[in-house]
């Protein structure tokens, strides 16, 4: 029995008590939890963005949902040796942190994450109280410290949407707005005295060619930052793949969208970039071919780019809008999904053409919208928005699937 086949011993093992989703997919999926299983969603509810596991702990967030009375989401931990869901911090709301919905970082003992709302900003729009902070919580003792708050006017930058990156002992990461033309930056912050630094400031050339409105995390490779930007670019604003060296603040664009004719090699890339088999992996979640989005590969060196998958060719997934992961030379994520309106796990063979749905999300207790995936031991765990047994539509779930 190789390793692969152990891991999936194991995991449908420890499983056992809990009931698989039963469909025709290419690989049956489980609900491990469903939200709001608690009064009042003391435990959460829509979770937005993938889990991290730190030693077989899964750490997440959710934007909704704890047992503050604003329901301002939560951080949350998942055993999955007990499957037992723990609320680890519920925000409290402007001036803590609220609202999060993205990714968490590990690093140094402590979980660090991002937030679009809360924090000390004031009138940032009408709608929104506090213009989003960066913040660490502490997974043993549930303390959290808001290490900054970003500002009104923008000059700090507005409205983080994207995890962190953390390297050379800072945090790194963007804002979608703010900055000297309010169209996003990169930023620095000192965990441990809290400054932080605008690095630089998108739409800094004619047209914005340098890119604008960077919504996706950053991925470092030899120190060089790599990202992209859901708009901006050379040619219609259709979004950048640029590079980012932090010891001058330069950045470069190393492709702008829609190069190619009828924009056949994607728009939109909101989802980050992954290093894998020498090359940067990415995704469109619009434009290619049918309009669906495209799959991409990127030689950082010769900003060469490559289409591997032209999503909507058959009626499987659609819409790209999560980062990918790697196993064994394998690439994974989830859609939003055009098709199939709940979106879908996938999986992608780079330079064969071969895409493969496998699991198509019903919006029902199997869960509905998927966030993103982590891999543990040969096993995809993720998230989803809606979906459950609980509070009328789903609050949403946390699943598994063997690939």
């Amino acid at each position: 029995m190789n390793w692969m086949a152990i891991s999936s011993f194991v995991f449908v093992l420890s499983l056992s008590f809990v009931e698989p989703i039963t469909s025709a997919d290419a690989a049956p999926e489980t609900v491990l939890y469903s939200f709001c299983s608690q009064a009042d969603c003391a435990d959460g509810a829509s979770p937005l963005a993938a889990p991290t596991d730190v030693n077989d702990i899964l750490y997440g967030t959710t934007e909704k949902g704890g047992t503050e009375t604003c329901s301002c989401g939560t951080v949350f931990s998942f055993n999955l040796t007990t499957l037992v869901e723990t609320v680890v911090y519920s925000f409290k709301g402007a001036p803590d942190s609220a609202f999060p919905d993205s990714s968490l970082i590990y690093a140094n003992g402590a979980l660090y994450g991002t937030t679009t709302t809360g924090g000390t900003g004031t009138n940032c729009t009408p709608e929104v109280d506090g213009c989003g902070s960066v913040f660490s919580v502490d997974p043993t003792t549930g303390t959290e410290t808001v290490l900054h708050s970003f500002q009104a006017d923008g000059t700090d930058g507005n409205f983080p949407q994207a995890a962190l990156l953390y390297a050379n002992g800072l945090l790194y990461g963007t804002t979608r707005a703010g900055g000297q033309h309010n169209e996003g930056i990169i930023f620095s912050i000192n965990p441990k005295t809290s400054i932080e630094k605008v690095l630089y400031s998108f739409c800094s050339q004619q047209n914005c060619a340098d890119g604008a409105f960077p919504v996706a995390p950053l991925t470092v490779v030899k120190d060089i930052f790599y990202g992209t930007t859901a708009l901006g670019g050379a040619n219609c604003s259709c979004g950048t793949v640029f590079a980012f060296d932090p010891k001058n603040a330069t950045e470069t664009v190393l492709y702008p969208f829609c190069s190619q004719r009828n924009c056949v090699d994607g728009e939109q890339p909101v989802a980050g970039l992954l290093d894998a088999m020498g090359a940067l992996y990415g995704t469109a979640a619009w434009g290619g071919e049918y309009g669906y989005g495209t799959g991409f590969s990127l030689d950082p060196n010769t900003g060469i780019a490559n289409i591997e998958y032209q999503f909507g060719k058959t009626k499987g997934s659609a819409g790209p809008d999560a980062s990918l992961i790697e196993i064994d030379k394998t690439l994974y994520s989830t859609t939003g999904g055009s098709y199939r309106k709940f979106g879908e796990v996938f999986s992608l063979k780079p330079k064969t053409d071969k895409e493969k749905v496998l699991h198509s999300f019903h919006g029902s207790r199997d869960g509905a919208v998927p966030s993103g995936l982590v891999a543990v031991q040969g096993v995809l765990y993720g998230t989803t928005e809606r979906g459950g047994d609980n509070c009328g539509r789903g609050c949403g779930t946390i699943f598994a699937i063997v690939p």
